[in-house]
């Protein structure tokens, strides 16, 4: 009889065990979900007026497949093909490399299963993503901005970041932020393994995932206790297991193509290459000034050459004041600098507007900024998601 009486006893003992544990976690998470969840709101708000003014349907997850949301769609239902453009894409020479081996499964992977409950809509599926992954990349941001006195004002940045019409789009760009920042938080917090975890996540799902490796070195530096020689070999560990989930998509193209290197052959066939980023300055120039009066046209080259003054100088401040900055601030302005002048090397044919989505760790540094500057950038950047916006859903920026 006791041990028939035991069974309910312990379920229900395992379901309160539950129930307080998720009681005790929303009631940590409750302060920074609400801020969160209000610059979610003013962000996607922001798309709706931006889908409203370019005229399509605001609320249809198709009005949020653009350029290469379709790779991503594919992958999640038929898997890779990789081919030879000739039978394929005629924009490109006949012997090219074309498919969709040049982008990466972990934003698919998720959508395919997320789509089973969903009746297989894999767009409703990668829009659903996308927008809770942005919702939850403003909450660990709202964390790690923990302790700031004025704590609306960077997740107003945040909210209107230049480029983050990409965030609630059928893109892998927020699930890329969102395990950036989860593993900024958790090398700020002492955790080193799993943040090099959460940024393999970040390698397995987006092509320029692999770079944040080098940060997680460079936190595992900062933030470890150990002595010298053995936190350089834990450093060295964390950067190779955080590039592992880049050497696990090589691993899935051989298997699914033949080709362990499918990636790069996809990828050539756009010219990047390296090319000198002081360039890069005085051609957004020259674009902006081509453009002028045509926001479709203007918005990409406006919105690279704002971003190109305002990195620097924000790096320049933090420099200035180097005595001052934590730990975070020097794994943000690491991410900063690697993931804005990766692209800008790569050539004119990287999408810099999709690119410059990626730098909202940003948000952490002007966070020292003054209130007045804060305000000012609110305007600037609220300005540049509208247009920004409107030339997405127009189909104008790529």
């Amino acid at each position: 009889m006791s041990m028939v009486l035991a069974k309910p006893a312990l379920r229900l003992g395992w379901r309160d065990a539950l129930r307080t544990w998720l009681a005790g976690h929303w009631a940590a998470l409750r302060p920074y979900a609400e801020p969160a969840a209000a610059a979610w709101a003013l962000s996607f708000g922001f798309m709706l007026v931006s889908a409203w003014a370019a005229g399509v349907a605001p609320m249809h997850p198709a009005s949020y497949l653009r350029f290469d949301s379709g790779h991503y769609v594919t992958i999640a239902q038929q898997g890779y093909f990789f081919l030879r453009c000739g039978t394929a894409e005629a924009a490109f020479a006949p012997d090219a490399w074309c498919g969709n081996a040049g982008w990466f499964p972990g934003y698919s992977l998720l959508m395919r299963a997320l789509a089973v409950p969903l009746l297989g809509n894999l767009p409703l599926a990668g829009w659903l993503i996308a927008n809770g992954c942005a919702f939850l990349a403003l909450l660990l941001l709202a964390r790690l901005l923990e302790g700031h006195p004025k704590r609306h004002l960077p997740l107003m940045l945040a909210a209107l970041f230049p480029g983050g019409m990409y965030y609630h789009a059928v893109f892998p760009i927020s699930m890329l932020l969102c395990l950036v920042l989860g593993s900024l938080l958790l090398l700020q917090r002492g955790r080193p393994v799993a943040g090099a975890l959460a940024a393999c996540g970040a390698a397995f799902s987006y092509s320029t995932g692999f770079l944040f490796s080098a940060v997680v070195g460079l936190g595992g530096l900062l933030t470890s206790r150990q002595p010298w020689p053995r936190r350089l070999l834990e450093s060295c560990g964390l950067g190779l297991l955080a590039l592992a989930g880049f050497l696990a998509v090589l691993a899935i193209h051989q298997v699914s193509t033949g080709h362990w290197n499918a990636f790069f052959l996809v990828q050539e066939k756009y010219g990047h290459g390296l090319h000198n980023p002081l360039a890069a300055l005085p051609r957004f120039a020259a674009e902006a000034w081509a453009a002028r009066g045509d926001w479709g046209h203007l918005l990409a080259p406006l919105q690279s050459l704002g971003v190109a003054l305002l990195v620097p100088a924000t790096l320049a401040t933090l420099a200035w004041r180097w005595r001052r900055a934590t730990p975070l601030e020097w794994m943000a302005a690491a991410l900063v600098m690697i993931y804005w002048l990766f692209p800008i090397t790569m050539g004119p044919a990287v999408s810099l507007t999709r690119a410059e989505a990626v730098l909202l760790p940003l948000v952490l540094l002007l966070a020292r900024l003054p209130v007045v500057a804060q305000w000012a950038l609110v305007l600037a950047f609220a300005v540049l998601r509208f247009h920004g916006g409107v030339a997405f859903f127009a189909e104008q920026i790529v």
